[in-house]
């Protein structure tokens, strides 16, 4: 598919720009050298950054703000806001006779919606439809995103000077190596998803692994195993220490008695701390009572009461001195229930106290099967014990889920190594590929660079004979490589757009344009750059259709 035209309109569809594009070189440039303005802050990045905004790119906002420097555009921002500004770009099967063409629109206000042929879309379901679209890829990987990135090199934020890591954010080398399995076709489709998915899994795995070992401090597996061993040995020589202090026969012949024992004197200690307790809180009621009835309040302040409350409110019914009397016999009936209620829990407590002596007196040596003087040890011991089975089931359960993840990452490795092997050759590929990429970078560079299978995750690796890439070169060896992949798709009928978009080539001398200009006529596809003008003086082949446009101080690209 090739990009037919972008228009740019306001919320009353008033038409404020349209370019249409050809096949060959389209140049966005500035008119400095006509009207002697300078030729920056004129649009020509935006153009691009709007071609990207209609194939999905999600930052707008950077239309007016300018990430690196962390300022912003107001009147331009407060203009696309108003005005409703949006914009529209038609692909298209062919450019001199096209048999399909797709409107994509994309409004340029935050929350602005997204339309494929004036049909409302969300913004996942584009990017499903435009991956069907530019590269007939009905699969969830790779993404339409992380494709895209190799053909429209624009940076929302700054200028994009990646090469083969071309996607604007971190990204595994597993998801790279998916990518270019699907541009060079080095596996089927369906293979290197399942590829991607399977080397996915083993990383979360393995990261799953590393999060285990560190939460429980798991240096080395046979350290676990040995701590095992340890702890088994632990409880045998306690368990054997708790035999001589017991009659190992009895206890099994009366185990059911002894867990009934046990229980019913748990049970009975339990009531006597219960009844204990209400006991101290009668006893501490019981002097609050008494101590308020030795204080004697001052009769002379409640009569001045009694009598305020009476010339307020009329006669009372009760007299001053019938309430004085109410007021000391509730005071002497408080003391007489807290007595009571003393001596009931007193006689209660010595009750339950009597009943535990007896039953202990009665049942000692079940209880424990011990004598009366080792009955701490037998405690301690039993008590060690059962932190001993306490750790070592936490062991165990440690043990199991770490082969647990270790079975787990065995099976997901085997399945990965058991996915047929395919049948392309990556050699073959690349043979075939440095063909054009040694020819089309000894046109633009002088060098003639070759594109090498590097045997690891990240598929590809790029060198040279001769020098390493500085800033211009490797502009120019991303142009050459771009342009090489044009033809080499084109020749094996990989379905992929039919443009490259780049940005900042200003670094890139005049041979080097027009070996661009030259290539790009002779294969057929679309370059869309923006670019100074005075870089583009004296280029050979540069026509003057090549220039699609023309922005000045006085006609800048929102015409803002």
């Amino acid at each position: 598919m090739f990009i037919k035209s972008l228009t740019i309109r306001e919320f009353d569809d008033k038409l404020v720009r349209k370019i249409n594009f050809k096949k060959g070189m389209n140049i966005i440039t500035d008119g400095s050298n006509k009207d002697g303005s300078k030729g920056n802050s004129l649009g020509k990045t935006t153009v691009l950054r709007v071609i990207d905004i209609c194939l999905g790119s999600r930052d707008r906002k950077y239309l007016y703000e300018d990430a690196e420097l962390g300022s912003t555009n107001t009147i331009l921002e407060k203009h696309i806001i108003d005005k409703k500004v949006y914009a529209e770009m038609e692909l298209c099967d062919d450019i001199e006779d096209p048999k399909t063409i797709v409107n994509l629109k994309v409004d340029l206000y935050p929350r602005g919606k997204r339309y494929i042929n004036n049909q409302k879309i969300s913004r996942n379901e584009y990017w499903v439809e435009l991956n069907k679209l530019l590269f007939k890829n009905n699969l969830e990987k790779p993404t339409f995103r992380q494709l895209l990135g190799m053909f429209v090199r624009i940076g929302q934020k700054e200028d994009n000077n990646k090469f083969l890591k071309f996607i604007d954010y971190n990204i595994s080398s597993e998801i790279y190596e998916n990518i270019y399995s699907f541009l060079f076709k080095l596996d089927d489709s369906a293979r290197s998803e399942q590829i991607l998915l399977l080397k996915n899994e083993i990383k979360f795995i393995e990261n799953n692994i590393k999060q285990f070992k560190y939460f429980h401090s798991i240096k080395n597996e046979n350290i676990l195993k040995q701590q095992l061993l340890s702890i088994n040995a632990d409880i045998k020589h306690v368990t054997n220490n708790m035999s001589h202090l017991t009659n190992a026969e009895v206890y099994k012949d009366n185990e059911q008695k002894i867990q009934e024992v046990k229980l019913n004197h748990t049970s009975m200690l339990d009531n006597l701390d219960l009844n204990e307790f209400k006991l101290s809180k009668l006893q501490n009621n019981l002097v609050k009572a008494k101590s308020t009835e030795v204080t004697q309040v001052d009769l002379s302040i409640l009569k001045n009461l009694y009598s305020e409350t009476e010339n307020n409110l009329g006669n009372l019914q009760k007299k001053f001195e019938e309430l004085v009397e109410f007021n000391n016999a509730l005071t002497k009936n408080k003391i007489d229930f807290y007595t009571k209620q003393v001596f009931n829990y007193e006689n209660k407590v010595k009750e339950i106290n009597e009943s535990i002596n007896q039953y202990f007196s009665e049942n000692k040596d079940i209880i424990m099967l011990i004598e009366s003087n080792q009955l701490e040890e037998y405690r301690e011991l039993d008590h060690e014990k059962s932190k001993l089975i306490e750790e070592k089931g936490r062991l165990l359960e440690v043990k199991e889920k770490y082969e647990s993840l270790l079975e787990n990452l065995k099976n997901t490795e085997e399945l990965l190594k058991n996915i047929p092997e395919t049948t392309r050759n990556i050699e073959e590929i690349t043979q075939a590929f440095n063909v054009y990429f040694r020819d089309y970078s000894d046109k633009i560079i002088q060098e003639k660079f070759i594109l090498y299978p590097t045997g690891e995750t990240f598929p590809f690796g790029i060198t040279n004979e001769e020098t390493g890439l500085s800033t211009g070169t490797k502009k120019s060896a991303i142009a050459a490589f771009d342009l090489a992949y044009q033809k080499y798709s084109k020749d094996e009928g990989i379905p992929v757009p039919n443009f490259i978009v780049h940005d900042v080539l200003e670094s890139m001398d005049k041979v080097g344009l027009a070996g661009i200009i030259d290539i790009t006529n002779t294969i057929g596809c679309q370059y869309i750059l923006a670019i100074l003008s005075d870089k583009l003086e004296n280029v050979e082949g540069l026509t003057s259709d090549d220039i699609r446009l023309v922005l000045t101080s006085d006609e800048k690209f929102f015409k803002v």
